[in-house]
């Protein structure tokens, strides 16, 4: 999605001290929340496309938000 990209690119460029690991996990919940529009922590886990179970994905969705930083 040409969207996400724009959105990763700009992120990159204003935060240089922003893992990248967890940029990638932050627009990985962007795309989540864009595909699924819904904002709670187990739709964003549930809406990540791809072949990881639905509770790896809720562990890594829970693990960002824990992040007091972003």
């Amino acid at each position: 999605m040409r969207d996400i990209t724009i959105l990763h690119d700009l992120l990159h460029f204003q935060c240089p001290n922003l893992h990248q690991k967890r940029l990638n996990s932050l627009m990985l919940a962007v795309k989540s929340l864009l595909d699924g529009q819904q904002l709670s922590l187990t739709e964003l886990g549930r809406n990540i496309a791809g072949t990881i179970a639905a509770k790896h994905n809720l562990n890594r969705i829970d693990r960002l938000l824990a992040i007091r930083s972003l």
